[in-house]
C-alpha cells in the first residue's frame, strides 16, 4: 500500500459515497427500530409483505450491514490501519488492503438489499432507484484503476 497521504481525488469520493451511506443507512435503521410499523417512512402498508410481519429485523440488518460496514469501510481507506480481525474477512487480504475490500462489499449488498427489498415490498419508489445507483456508484468508485491502486497492497 502507497504511504503517501497525497489520494486521488476518486479515493475521496470513494469514502464519501460510504459515508453518505453510512448515515443514510443509520437514519433509515433509527426510523425502523423506533416504529417498527413502518408509518415514520410512511411503509406501514407495506409491513405485512415484510417476511418478519415488520420492519425491526429488517432495520437491524440495514443498521449493521448497510451502516456500520460502510462506516468501517470509510474509516479504514482514511486511516489506513491494519486490523487483523478485519483482514481475516477480506477475500483479497494478499492483493488490497481490507477498507478497500470492505468498500466492495458494501456495493454489493447494498444493492442486494434493493432487490430483495423490490421482491418483497415492490418497485417502482424513486428512493429504491437512487440508492441502487448509489450501490452501482461506490462500487465503481472502488473499482477505478486509480482508486484500486491506491489500496493494493505492495510487497
Amino acid at each position: 500500500m502507497k504511504n503517501s497521504l497525497k489520494r486521488p481525488w476518486t479515493a475521496w469520493l470513494l469514502t464519501g459515497l460510504l459515508v453518505f451511506q453510512s448515515v443514510s443507512a443509520f437514519y433509515g435503521m433509527y426510523l425502523l427500530l423506533s416504529d417498527p410499523t413502518g408509518s415514520a417512512m410512511k411503509m406501514e402498508n407495506q409491513a405485512g409483505k415484510s417476511p418478519t410481519g415488520d420492519f425491526l429485523v429488517p432495520g437491524l440488518i440495514l443498521g449493521i450491514l448497510l451502516g456500520l460496514v460502510p462506516l468501517i469501510a470509510a474509516w479504514g481507506l482514511v486511516t489506513r490501519r491494519e486490523v487483523k480481525a478485519f483482514n481475516a474477512l477480506n477475500v483479497y487480504g494478499k492483493q488490497h488492503f481490507w477498507g478497500w475490500t470492505f468498500s466492495v462489499y458494501t456495493g454489493i449488498m447494498l444493492v442486494i438489499w434493493i432487490t430483495v427489498q423490490v421482491q418483497f415490498l415492490g418497485g417502482g419508489f424513486f428512493i429504491q432507484t437512487f440508492y441502487s445507483l448509489v450501490g452501482v456508484a461506490i462500487l465503481i468508485a472502488a473499482l477505478l484503476p486509480p482508486v484500486k491502486d491506491q489500496y493494493t497492497l505492495k510487497k
